[in-house]
Parts: structure tokens; sequence; C-alpha cells
């Protein structure tokens, strides 16, 4: 028996970006390979098929793990605004082949207005404006301990920490300054896309309150090139700005392409709670002798390792219920069924055992919104009305890397009883641009609400390189946002590629034009002596040969409005395709 975890009637898939999963029973032994299809409405073609996966791609796979066909043929997506039908059969090891799944029927997001400036959007009574950036990739935030370094001057002040992905902690400053903390984190090549490979990296935070130390929580490579987890703490200088010495306080636990430790608390008992993904593997949230897929509870120094409550898929992010001993907890499902629970000890979560999991213990299920990232409560004296202190904020993500309005992208303040059931609820911020911006990392400083934009307004403009901002939420005026940034240019890897076709690499390169009017041309010099002058399209197509070699690759982009002109580069090594495939 297997169970299928894409739900039929699944609505706002992002048509770059599917993924379809099952539940593989104890027969699994004999389960050699799986075909996947993915037909029109009507059943009248099949655009997208992957025959007899093998490996991991047997019971869980996503776009690139297939290919298009028939009218979709050479395409990287679906159609927006359309239906379609998936179904999969399996083949055991004796080459018998089972019938045809059910038709699971999903519709893909409506397509989303193109061009504009950015804006986040807040409720009447808010304002929401930038406080600082550029910044690569931005995940969790953290405020820096109230007081701790109030005696320096606020270029000097560290008011907030950042993890980026791709491996470096920042500090920002009062004045919205920026320093990197510590850098050098991953010691593998992660740059691969946000969508796969691509979310490894550095992502759980916490900052002491007493010490001023930052925890966090990062893959890594073992020496025998296995994916791992692991937690270190970074030993804070005197100023909170710098390293002093680092500790690895717990390592070895189980990890992925994602789904890894995506959060790190400290609770009403002085200890440390980490927030531990599956690790793409469901048996592990079931499995007592594996921390994956559990809330991991141990002291500050890593001693006293245990599980404090298990059944769980990719608990983004936790808070504390202020002056409670309640831990709530952000869990995203493979489609529909994400929700927020309320972490009760010893309790299973469901995940691993039961395709209705999302109902284990939730105080809401996400259902037209998706993509619940981190949770934070406002603990008072945070710079918002005091009418809204205790009030719960989740950041809702939404489909990955998608551009445009969607039902997601937005903030929401929820107002609880005291069981933590959900009273009520009001969208505080809204991403109401055409381009990426994309909540993740929340966090209260003393004047108000903090959040990282994970992807910025533009996307990648670069190998592991964003334009992503913090922005701050407060009472005032709401006037939306903007960065105030000048015109530039920005270049990335196409979604799905690099491909090796034979002895070469084929590349499709996107260059980009920022914060300017839209009108632009493009030219491109590929770092191999050919060059493309005057493109329209800003896409082109260049293959290279399957060698460890660096090529330079820039473009230039003339806004022809104004006549201004900038230049964007990345160095890319064919040798290398798979690290940076998108």
């Amino acid at each position: 028996v297997l169970t299928n975890w894409f739900d039929t009637g699944t609505t706002g898939v992002a048509p770059n970006y599917f993924h379809l999963e099952i539940q593989v029973s104890s027969q699994s032994s004999i389960h050699a390979s799986t075909d996947w299809e993915v037909w029109d409405q009507n059943m009248s073609e099949l655009v997208w098929q992957s025959v007899s996966a093998t490996g991991l791609s047997r019971y869980h796979l996503h776009t690139p793990d297939g290919e298009f066909i028939g009218s979709l043929s050479g395409s990287s997506q679906l159609d927006f605004g359309s239906s379609y039908n998936a179904r999969f059969r399996f083949h055991d090891i004796s080459g018998a082949i089972t019938g045809w799944s059910p038709l699971f029927t999903f519709t893909t997001l409506t397509q989303q207005a193109q061009g504009g400036g950015f804006t986040w959007t807040a409720a009447p009574d808010f304002k929401v404006e930038p406080f600082a950036g550029p910044l690569d990739v931005p995940v969790h935030i953290a405020a820096a301990p109230v007081g701790m370094y109030s005696s320096l001057p606020d270029n000097q002040e560290p008011w907030l920490y950042v993890t980026e992905l791709y491996g470096k902690i920042k500090v920002i400053h009062k004045d919205g300054s920026i320093v990197t903390y510590a850098s050098g984190l991953l010691n593998f090549d992660p740059f691969s896309s946000i969508t796969g490979g691509g979310q490894m990296g550095l992502v759980g935070l916490y900052v002491d309150d007493i010490s001023g130390d930052v925890y966090a929580g990062m893959t890594y490579l073992d020496s025998n090139s296995n994916i791992k987890n692991k937690v270190m703490r970074f030993i804070s200088s005197d100023d909170g700005n710098s390293v002093t010495g680092t500790q690895i306080l717990i390592s070895d636990l189980p990890s992925s392409a994602s789904h890894q430790v995506e959060q790190i608390t400290k609770g009403p008992d002085g200890k440390l709670y980490l927030n531990l993904g599956d690790g793409l593997n469901p048996g592990n949230a079931q499995s007592d002798s594996i921390l994956a897929g559990k809330i991991v509870r141990m002291n500050m120094d890593g001693s006293n390792v245990e599980i404090y409550a298990k059944g769980f898929r990719n608990p983004f992010g936790a808070d504390w219920r202020p002056g409670t001993d309640q831990l709530f907890v952000t869990d995203n499902a493979p489609n529909t069924g994400d929700r927020i629970v309320r972490v009760i000890p010893g309790e299973n979560y469901g995940w691993g055992i039961d395709d209705n999991f999302a109902t284990f213990n939730a105080m809401r299920i996400f259902t037209t919104d998706v993509s619940p990232v981190d949770v934070e409560f406002n603990p008072g004296s945070k710079g918002f009305p005091g009418e809204l202190d205790g009030r719960m904020y989740v950041a809702v993500a939404g489909p990955v890397y998608t551009k445009g309005e969607t039902l997601s992208k937005h903030i929401l303040e929820l107002s609880l009883d005291q069981d933590g059931n959900v009273i009520n609820n009001r969208e505080l911020v809204k991403y109401t641009g055409s381009g990426y911006g994309t909540p993740i990392g929340l966090d209260f400083g003393l004047d108000g609400l903090y959040f990282t934009d994970i992807y910025g307004e533009s996307g990648f403009i670069g190998l592991g390189k964003t334009d992503a901002y913090v922005f701050k939420v407060s009472p005032g005026v709401n006037t939306g946002g903007s960065t105030g940034v000048s015109f530039k240019a920005g270049i990335e890897i196409s979604l799905w590629y690099p491909k090796l076709l034979g002895g070469n690499v084929e590349y499709e390169f996107t260059c980009k034009g920022l914060y300017g009017s839209e009108d632009y041309v493009y030219d491109f010099n590929y770092g191999d002596g050919q060059q493309v002058f005057y493109d329209l399209a800003g896409k082109k197509l260049h293959s290279y040969p399957y060698t460890d070699q660096d090529y330079i690759v820039s473009c230039t982009v003339h806004d022809q409005s104004n006549g201004q002109q900038s230049t964007a580069s990345m160095t890319i090594n064919p040798g290398n395709y798979i690290a940076e495939q998108q």
C-alpha cells in the first residue's frame, strides 16, 4: 500500500516548480523504479514525464527530474492558470509493472503582472520601510541583546544578526550599516538553485540574551561526502561585531538537499531547542533513534540531547509565547496541509505515519496561502501599540521563487486564546510588487518588527547573489517601501540549467536590469571569445566544453529611456556544472 502525498484538487502550484511524493510501504525493498506522468486537463496530451525513476526519485521527485514533452517540449514550466493530471506506476525487481494510480488533479498559479518597482504594503495603521541591504539570500534574523551594545555609536552598535544561506552571518548596526560577523561557514560549493540543492546551507539562528553569543545551524559534508547537519556556537567579541572562538555543539545529524536545522530557540528552562527537518525521509520523523524530523532539546553547551517532540516534516520557524511554556512551530507539508502547531512535550505530530498529519494538534492549517516560515510573538515594548502585546506574527512565503503577487507572500498577525487556538487574524504586511519579494525571517527589535526578504525584488543576480533587504514594520503612515538604489545590472543562470549534452555543458544566461525603466537591450560576453550584441530578450543559450575551466561571463544592460548602462558578471566552471545547476 502506498499513500500519495500530492492531494488531488491542489491549487496554486508554481508552474516552474512542482513535486510529487509518495510514502513507501514495507514492500519498498522490491520497488525498483517509478514512472511519473503529467497530462493536460482532458488527458489528451502527455506534457511531462519521468520514466523508470530510481533511487530517491522512486518516491520523491521535482520538475527537473523529468522532461517536458509534446506541446511543452523544450519548456521549463507548465502553463499558468491550467489544470493537469498526475499519475504514477511502479516497477518491481522482477520486472513486473503495476497499473497506473488514480489521477491526481492540480491547478497552476495564475500569471502575475510583470515589471514595475517593488512594493511592500502594510495594514492601514502601519508602515513598512527598507532598513538594511543589500544582502545575499538572507534567511533568519535575530535581534541583538537589549542594551548589551548601547554604549557604542549607531554605526557600530549591533542591532540585528542575519544568516545568509550560502555561508555568512552578518551584523546589521543600528544605523542600517552592515558588517560580516562570520564567513566561509560551509565546506561545500553551495551555488545551486534555491529550489533544489540550493536550500542547503546556513539557516537556523539564535543570539543569546545573556552572553551575546550566536548559535547557528548549517549543513556540511562529512569525510565520506555525506550531507549532514550541525549546530555551532560562535563566541562574540566584546563589541558583538566579530567572532573570537567557535564550538560545535552537535553534529552528524541526518540531512539532505533541504529539511535541515531550520531554527534554534532558547526555552524558559534555559535550554536550547532545535527544529530539525526530516532530511527528506518521512521515516526519520518517527524513528526514536534518529533526531531528524524532531524538536530536540539540549543544554546550552550541547549536552543532554533529548527528543522533545517528533513527527515533523520541515519545521522552519519557532518561538515561545511570552510568559508561558508554550512553544509554537511552523511545519511545511509536501503540497497542502502546512500548519502551525503548539508543541507539547512527548507528543507525536504525525508526519511519517498518516497522510492527514497536518491535523495533529494544529493551531492553524494553511489552505489558500502556503509555506508558513518564521513565527514570532510580540513580547511588548517593541514599538507596537500595547493592545498588540502577545500577538503572533507568521511570515508566509508562498511557492518557491515565484514572481509577482500570490495568495501568500505576506505576514499575518494572529490573536490567540490562552490555549493557543487562533481567535482571529489579519494581514499585517503584503508583497504587492511584480518581482520576487518573499518574507522569510522575523524578529522584533526595540522599535518594530523586522523581516528578511530572501530573494529581493530582482531575484538572483549572480551565483548566490541577490539584492535582498531587511525591512522594518512599525506604526505610521502606510507609504510602501523603496530602497532608493540606482540602476544596475544582474546576471543569473536560468532555471534548470546548466545541462550536460554529450561532451558539452549548455547554459542559459538571464540578464536583468534593476531599478530602471525596463526598456532594455542586452549585450552578452561569454568569456570564451564569443559575444552577442543588442539582444532584446535578455536570455541566451551558450555551450562550453565539459572541462574544469573558469569562464567570466558578463552582460551589459542598456536602458534605452535614459542612455544609462550597467554591467554584471559571474564566474562559471562547466566541470562543476552540477553545483551551478538551477
